[in-house]
This record gives structure tokens, C-alpha cells and sequence, in this order.
């Protein structure tokens, strides 16, 4: 049987878990963006270039 101190740190561990699948969810998002953003810097100098 599982002591309360280590429900307890099975709970944290659950937690934490959690917390590193939405940050990792927002990295993901951060970096869709900001690849937007150098598509667009890139798409930006060629305009220039060509004009």
C-alpha cells in the first residue's frame, strides 16, 4: 500500500505531466509562428529584389 507522501508525489508527477504537454503545446504553436513569420520576411526581400 502506497504511503500519503507518496500519493502525493505520484499526484505532483501527474501535475508536472501535464504542465510539459501544454508548454509543449505552446512551443509548438511559437515555432508555427514564427516560421509564418520568416516565410513572410523571406517572401518580403524577394518583393524588394524584384522591384
Amino acid at each position: 500500500m502506497k504511503s500519503r507522501r507518496a500519493n502525493m508525489l505520484y499526484d505532483e508527477c501527474a501535475k508536472l505531466k501535464k504542465q510539459v504537454k501544454q508548454l509543449d503545446t505552446i512551443k509548438a504553436n511559437v515555432d508555427i509562428f514564427r516560421s509564418l513569420d520568416r516565410e513572410d520576411e523571406k517572401e518580403k526581400q524577394r518583393d524588394n529584389q524584384l522591384s
